[in-house]
């Protein structure tokens, strides 16, 4: 009975009003959350160190790369940070605790923020960029420093201006992103930050895997709004590449809101079963940018198409273009496909190669001091 009311309601009510509607629904449960936050959570602060990190918007969805990342991010601090305290604040839980933290960071100015990586900043993720420039708005004298990021911003963002108000005017403001393309858009976009490149911070874990047989190609595509709709098309010729050969494949995706919905705690198993699930694959085809990196800390061979913000082309550019993944990008990479398939015992990217410990020493220089 919902499912009908709601799919009558959307053909009644226009898109414009609907989403105006939406953004008012989310303003008052930011403004709940805010006023029962000040009642409930007088003491969530109560036991913090006068120099505590507070690690905020780690993930409550069902996205395996972006709960991989919090994953990451927690072990990374954890050998980074040996003396200080960490403590972890939601991406469903900022709001709810803002005021109270407001009123900690005040009074203990050698505390710092850091926030969650990802590639949110821009139009595609309106709550998570809301919330970070709500953060970065109203601690304006706390150090704060964003981890490795897409920013999907271009120069016809309708909301471009008022995050580079909100952005160029904090004086504490680092900013690491983990492509070119983002690099240069920052440095367009917000020249008032301390901006950096870094690759993307899962790139520091390295899963302990026992050795799978591998079978079988694993396909892990999108379906949502970064699809890449010629990437599509090129999916679809591989799996005709595949079935003229007789070549079996097995679908799988990253994303599962009923499944992968975890508490922070309770992140590793499943991401190790998805890891299990690469490492077990003879290659990997991917359009999702931490498909490609899942693919090489499980030593799996990899195929990568892009998505629709481009992310998985300039991560490749900037990082990966020594490496064996095969990046389709046009019709005529498709013929190295069948070759690549055949010979992927040989198209094993060894991580050590690469030295990506060495290029996290600048992440780790600043997070320190």
């Amino acid at each position: 009975m919902n499912k009908l009311l709601k799919s009558i309601l959307k053909k009644i009510i226009p898109l414009s009003i609907r989403i105006k509607l939406k953004d008012l629904k989310l303003f008052f449960w930011i403004h709940e959350q805010i006023c029962l936050g000040f009642i409930t959570q007088k003491d969530a602060f109560s036991e913090c160190a006068y120099d505590t990190v507070f690690l905020i918007g780690v993930p409550e969805h069902g996205n395996l790369g972006d709960q991989a990342i919090g994953y990451a991010e927690k072990h990374y601090l954890k050998k980074i940070l040996r003396k200080r305290d960490i403590f972890y604040i939601t991406e469903y839980g900022f709001y709810i605790k803002y005021l109270r933290l407001k009123q900690f960071l005040e009074k203990n100015p050698s505390s710092e923020i850091l926030w969650h990586g990802g590639g949110n900043i821009g139009e595609i993720y309106k709550f998570h960029e809301s919330m970070r420039l709500f953060a970065v708005k109203h601690f304006p004298d706390v150090k704060i420093t964003i981890m490795p990021q897409t920013i999907d911003y271009n120069k016809e963002s309708n909301k471009l201006y008022y995050a580079q108000h909100i952005y160029n005017n904090h004086k504490r403001l680092t900013l690491f992103t983990r492509e070119r393309e983002s690099y240069d858009k920052a440095m367009l976009f917000f020249p008032e930050c301390q901006t950096y490149l870094v690759p993307d911070i899962v790139l520091t874990f390295h899963p302990n895997i026992e050795a799978i047989k591998r079978q079988n190609i694993l396909i892990c595509t999108r379906n949502d709004a970064e699809v890449n709709l010629e990437s599509k098309k090129n999916l679809k010729a591989i799996l005709d590449i595949l079935a003229s050969n007789r070549i079996k494949y097995e679908l799988t995706d990253t994303v599962d809101e009923e499944r992968y919905s975890c508490i922070f705690e309770n992140q590793g198993k499943e991401l190790y079963r998805k890891w299990e699930q690469f490492a077990s694959s003879k290659v990997v085809v991917t359009d999702r940018l931490h498909g490609m990196i899942f693919s090489l800390i499980t030593n799996t061979p990899c195929i990568a198409l892009d998505n629709s913000t481009g992310k998985v082309s300039s991560f490749y550019h900037t990082w990966l273009e020594d490496s064996k993944v095969l990046l389709i990008e046009n019709r005529d990479d498709l013929e190295s496909v069948l070759d690549f398939i055949m010979n992927s015992q040989n198209e094993v990217t060894d991580l050590d190669d690469f030295h990506f410990d060495s290029t996290f020493e600048l992440l780790d220089k600043i997070i320190s001091h």
